[in-house]
């Protein structure tokens, strides 16, 4: 049947315009189901359609086109009534869809909605209608996202306070170019907040600026001042760790405060960038200094960051004691070759001990090896350099890479073993896990370093096994 005007009136009761969902409108349930099968989600795209167009889609006969085409005729007349009355037009109320720009409008549409400044309900709700990007958020109605479990007109409303924020809007068109654009630059877009964040910030600073406001809005006074508190901490004392001591609060806690505050625009906060010098440089300095002063001031660090470098890569005092006894030895035989040359052969023990200026030289080979003979069988040829010639200058360089942020993450762990352990009463290993978030394995290889370097000691033994910071009365 034909939809009369009167019945329109009904319907415009209801908000039902150009804007409207083909499923929401008041059309019968064979109008509803040829449209969305032919591939029409809003009345919006059928605007334009005559009956004899109509009737070219399958499933619509003359009876459902003529209700069509009295509907769409009833919302223009609504509209038309609308403006002699000074009213907003159903037609400028309607979202209209975005041209080609330069690039930027893509950019927007591309990001996540992770990235914007939703509450955790509104989140949630976008999470479970599966949309992850500003350009899925913009082209659903808000009565799609009202229907959505747990979610009230509180939560429509935030949404779209939010997009009007970015000069956004729900119920948003776009042609396919534009939507073929978005989803390319949606491949290109990094997964990690803190890059996107970052990626925003180059490529849209005002959008960036408008996110932090945004954020600093939702925050109040109170937390505001906390976080700047906690940052006026971390400038005086220098360390997360005694500004968690004067704030009454964990070092961890700290960095999670600095990181949002920085995030909302209240300060800037750089986190301790890590000096990580490899451990085969760190070998090599020992071995021609025999001073871990020395390499430290090689370097431009400080002995106690260096001692904590070595704890990292697992040098010990006996691998130390080694590598300058290995130069030790390169000394000796250097000097016993002059000496040979000068002689024109191999000295004998005896004419090395004779003579007062090679008596020394005597003395070192026979602490270093042991013995003249062993001195003597291990003079040959010397062994290949480590490492492999083959890895290409890349594949190095992206190794290396991979081993700082191992280390990074290993220091960080050791200081959280450290941070355990200060206090007086000593831990068992399943205690130290337990409050660091360590598994066994890990806990356990890190206390075998701080073991090595003398920081941590044991107590104990089977099950009754403590460790203690600074404890170096070793097993009981």
């Amino acid at each position: 049947m034909t939809l009369s005007i009167i019945h329109m009136d009904k319907v415009s009761d209801r908000l039902c315009g150009f804007g409207t969902l083909i499923e929401d409108s008041p059309l019968s349930i064979r109008a509803v189901n040829a449209l969305k099968t032919a591939g029409y989600r809003s009345l919006a795209q059928c605007e334009d359609f005559e009956e004899a167009g109509l009737l070219k889609i399958r499933n619509i006969g003359t009876k459902t086109a003529k209700e069509i085409t009295a509907l769409i005729e009833a919302i223009r007349l609504r509209n038309l009534r609308d403006a002699e009355n000074g009213k907003v037009s159903e037609e400028e109320r309607r979202p209209q869809a975005i041209l080609e720009d330069d690039g930027r409008q893509t950019f927007l549409l591309s990001l996540p909605t992770t990235l914007l400044p939703f509450s955790v309900r509104a989140q949630n709700v976008l999470h479970e209608l599966k949309i992850n990007y500003v350009l899925n958020l913009v082209s659903k109605q808000p009565q799609e996202i009202l229907r959505q479990r747990n979610c009230g007109r509180k939560t429509v409303s935030e949404i779209q306070s939010t997009l009007k924020e970015l000069g956004l809007m729900l119920g948003m068109m776009f042609p396919a170019n534009v939507q073929a654009a978005v989803k390319a630059q949606v491949a290109e877009n990094p997964r990690k907040m803190e890059a996107m964040s970052a990626v925003v910030q180059r490529n849209l600073p005002d959008i960036a600026g408008k996110l932090v406001e945004i954020r600093a809005k939702a925050v109040s006074p109170s937390r505001t001042e906390f976080y700047k508190r906690c940052f006026h901490e971390y400038q005086q004392h220098g360390t997360l760790a005694k500004a968690g001591q004067t704030l009454g609060i964990t070092r961890e806690r700290v960095r999670q405060v600095l990181v949002k505050g920085s995030r909302l625009g209240l300060f800037e906060y750089k986190p301790r960038e890590y000096v990580i010098i490899p451990k085969k440089k760190l070998l090599e300095d020992y071995r021609s200094r025999h001073s871990l002063a020395a390499v430290a001031r090689a370097n431009d660090i400080s002995t106690s960051y260096l001692e904590k470098l070595c704890t990292l890569h697992g040098i010990t005092a006996t691998v130390l004691q080694t590598v300058a006894n290995e130069k030790r030895r390169e000394e000796c035989i250097e000097e016993y070759q002059r000496v040979q040359s000068q002689l024109g052969h191999h000295p004998s023990t005896t004419e090395l001990q004779r003579n007062t200026q090679w008596r020394s030289l005597w003395a070192r080979i026979a602490r270093l090896w042991g013995s003249f003979d062993a001195f003597r069988e291990q003079l040959s040829i010397p062994k290949p350099p480590p490492g492999n010639p083959t890895f290409r200058e890349d594949t190095r360089k992206w190794r290396e890479r991979q081993k700082q942020l191992a280390l990074i993450i290993k220091m960080e762990r050791l200081d959280d073993l450290r941070e355990c352990l200060a206090g007086r009463v000593a831990l068992s290993s399943s205690e130290i896990g337990s409050r660091c978030g360590l598994r066994y394995q890990t806990m356990a290889d890190l206390l075998k370093l701080l073991m090595a370097t003398g920081e941590v000691g044991r107590e104990g033994s089977g099950n009754a096994v403590r460790y203690r910071l600074g404890h170096r009365g070793g097993s009981k």
